[in-house]
């Protein structure tokens, strides 16, 4: 009898931890994890191809064309992390740090979240079932395993920066909300940036260009008019000094 239940687009696992149902797909898959029991139509049946299974024999991700694939270790890790409920995470972080990985930030929480999400995709099995295995098969670690540190810029200067130039587009500065949400973004971009590993990656926009670019996605109306007002008061001042 199965011990995990599912919640819309949520799957919780006995321990009360969410896995994201959505993942990332891949063209290519450089995994090829052994044979495991996976349900296809209703039938119990051993299976070689992609794709990561959960516990109770079925796929546990699935792309937008509704085939098995594996977890998208530059999106997925984060997803997790900021998806993840607070008890939930101490106990996956309390593995990780058994297992010797350092755990003492964010960002090095995703850098262990995407070596368990590897592991996961080596095994062809969901990160829950992988974690429960590295739990189980391999050596508590008194050493910590030194995970990549990542810099991202602060949130004060990152709202200093996208407020000056809210108020040349949209002529206010943004509100809490609107601040908040650029300032994840941005952030999310530097970490992105730095957590790619191969292929021509493509630096993110300076602070100013990605404030003014936000500005104008999340109050088109307004940066339209503030635009206009800008060109008539320049023409009054050029038809001013004739």
């Amino acid at each position: 009898m199965s011990d995990t239940t599912t919640n819309g687009d949520m799957t919780t696992d006995p321990l009360g931890i969410p896995m994201p149902v959505g993942g990332g797909a891949q063209n290519d898959y450089p995994y090829t994890p052994p044979a495991r029991d996976v349900y296809v139509a209703g039938k119990l049946t051993k299976y070689s191809g992609p794709g990561v299974v959960d516990a109770n024999a079925n796929f546990g991700l699935l792309d937008e064309a509704g085939n098995p694939t594996y977890y998208d270790l530059r999106n997925d890790p984060t997803q997790l992390y900021n998806q993840i409920g607070e008890q939930q995470l101490s106990v996956l972080i309390d593995i990780l740090d058994r297992k010797g990985y350092r755990v003492d930030t964010g960002p090095q929480v995703i850098s262990a979240l995407s070596d368990l999400m590897e592991y996961a995709n080596v095994m062809g099995r969901t990160w829950d079932v992988a974690l429960r295995t590295m739990d189980q098969k391999f050596p508590d670690q008194a050493e910590k395993i030194a995970a990549p540190r990542y810099r991202v810029s602060a949130p004060a200067d990152i709202r200093t920066v996208a407020n000056e130039v809210a108020k040349r587009t949209l002529g206010r500065a943004f509100n809490d909300d609107e601040a908040e949400r650029f300032v994840r973004s941005y952030q999310q971009a530097e970490l992105g940036y730095q957590q790619a590993t191969s292929g021509v990656i493509e630096q993110p926009a300076s602070m100013d260009v990605a404030a003014e670019q936000f500005a104008q996605e999340v109050a088109p109306t307004e940066a339209n008019a503030y635009k206009y007002l800008g060109a008539v008061d320049m023409l009054m001042k050029n038809l001013g000094a004739v």
